[in-house]
């Protein structure tokens, strides 16, 4: 039996080696299974996303979604009152690091 219930703990805990991501002061929110990312990898994720708005300095990134190891969405725009966030862009993890595969912002046109 406690041969069971360590093996359940040891497979629940992240891995051992880098730190885990962790969200600081300035920072994007980071949710969902924010465990699956390292520090390194979070600071990537940023980079790449600071570098795919370069030409829209007005937006900065909101959240970080984590879905998978390997998966995550990116919030970009400040939410409104209804908790709207106007740009949302999928990254995936490749061999090279990490590519943004699609995305973009609403556009809401009033008359």
């Amino acid at each position: 039996m406690l041969c069971a219930v360590s093996l359940m703990v040891s497979c629940a805990s992240p891995p051992v080696g880098e730190p885990r991501a962790v969200s600081r002061i300035g920072d994007p929110l980071l949710d969902g299974k924010d465990y699956l990312l390292s520090e390194a990898e979070f600071r990537a994720i940023l980079t790449v996303m600071r570098s795919h708005l370069s030409r829209s300095p007005w937006y900065a990134v909101h959240r970080v979604h984590v879905l998978t190891a390997t998966s995550v969405e990116v919030y970009v725009g400040d939410p409104d009152q209804l908790n709207y966030e106007p740009g949302v862009f999928e990254l995936t993890r490749t061999k090279n690091g990490w590519k943004v595969v699609s995305g973009g912002f609403d556009r809401v046109i009033v008359t």
